[in-house]
């Protein structure tokens, strides 16, 4: 695909658009409140390398601007239409991103508001050069963190996240390596290292049987019979934690599998053809 510049307005929402100001805009907002303290959602439209191949690119940044309005939903959805440029000029129009806000009370211990990943509901495909491809909105990237389904903003604040998304070629398994965290967080500095399977493909991808091996130490994990990876998302295979957000996939072994200095991370299909590698580090 090479270069590509995206565009995105916010075409309505689910409630009374008397409320709203800025649709049509990338800017909405909303609340009783002078204007320079109402609520609203940004988007920012990027200039970034995309493939067709099922790889995520960032589609563009989103940022909730939230200040302690009066409003009379506390929860609503917001639609942003995105538009994607390509090199040669031709343009692809995404189907409507579906934003769910929920606008909290602003008393109590918790006032922070919620934001959840964008939702497509229907006609999920697009047209690009004659092939039909399934567009898909696969998570949030902010300060460091790789992908989130949500995020909360504090009141008086503003939050920000990159929007990431993919153009899985219909028909067309596309399961990939997307990371490797070497370097884990915790306390026991290994447990939360992992290796993160990501579907780009259109249709939910059987991994049974599959192995996940490190070059370098030899450990290898095989998934076990019924393991699948849904269109659009993710699993993790965990060095000596369990994450059932991410299939609950671990190594299950106190010690370190992956070499925070480089190695590379071999995944197999159950017949033994190599589906992706992924070297890191020197």
């Amino acid at each position: 695909m090479g270069k590509v510049s995206t565009k995105g307005v916010w075409k309505s929402v689910s409630v009374d658009e008397s409320i709203i100001t800025g649709l049509n805009t990338n800017y909405i907002r909303w609340g009783e409140a002078p204007e320079g303290r109402r609520s609203g959602y940004f988007f920012r439209g990027r200039e970034v390398e995309a493939k067709l191949d099922g790889t995520e690119f960032v589609l563009g940044t989103f940022t909730h601007h939230n200040f302690p309005i009066v409003l009379a939903y506390t929860q609503f959805y917001a639609y942003l239409d995105v538009d994607v440029t390509f090199e040669d000029q031709t343009s692809v129009h995404l189907p409507s991103l579906r934003f769910h806000h929920n606008e909290t009370p602003n008393v109590g211990e918790h006032q922070e508001d919620i934001v959840l990943l964008p939702n497509i509901d229907e006609n999920r495909t697009v047209k690009v050069n004659g092939e039909d491809y399934l567009v898909q909105i696969t998570g949030f990237t902010r300060e460091g963190v790789r992908h989130i389904p949500q995020f909360t903003s504090p009141e008086n604040g503003r939050n920000s996240a990159d929007v990431k998304a993919l153009f899985a070629r219909v028909g067309q398994p596309n399961s990939y390596i997307s990371h490797v965290q070497s370097h884990g967080h915790s306390a026991n500095r290994q447990a939360d290292e992992y290796v993160e399977i990501l579907n780009g493909g259109a249709e939910p991808h059987d991994i049974s049987g599959w192995t996940l091996t490190s070059d370098e130490s030899g450990h290898s994990f095989t998934f076990p019979e019924g393991a699948t990876v849904e269109s659009g998302r993710r699993v993790r295979v965990y060095t000596n934690e369990t994450h059932d957000e991410y299939g609950g996939f671990s190594y299950g072994v106190a010690h370190p599998v992956w070499n925070n200095q480089g190695d590379t991370a071999i995944l197999e299909d159950a017949d033994g053809n190599m589906i992706s590698v992924f070297p890191y580090g020197g």
